[in-house]
């Protein structure tokens, strides 16, 4: 057995033949729950949304001339209509 000149404690045993990696938790992609809630807004640009995928990815969706997203809706709506729920 080698002793550290630092530590009076041996070493700790390495279990032989095992391997631990680390990964880091995949990144929150905003879309937790696709089914109750398909579409999200974008922050900052209310003429684009996300729109969520079964598996939880987001795919950035632009409203069609003259609308903006209602994230209470979760569609594209007249901007009359939209302004009123913000």
């Amino acid at each position: 057995m080698i002793f550290s000149p630092v530590s009076s404690h041996p070493p700790a045993p390495h279990p032989v033949g095992t391997t631990t990696t680390l990964r880091p938790p995949p990144a929150p992609t905003g879309c937790a729950d696709p089914a109750a809630r398909p579409n999200i807004p974008v922050e900052g640009d209310c003429s684009f949304f996300y729109h969520c995928g079964a598996d939880g990815t987001k795919v950035m969706k632009e409203c069609g001339p003259g609308t903006l997203f209602d994230p209470n809706s979760m569609i594209c709506g007249w901007p009359d209509v939209v302004l009123k729920v913000r």
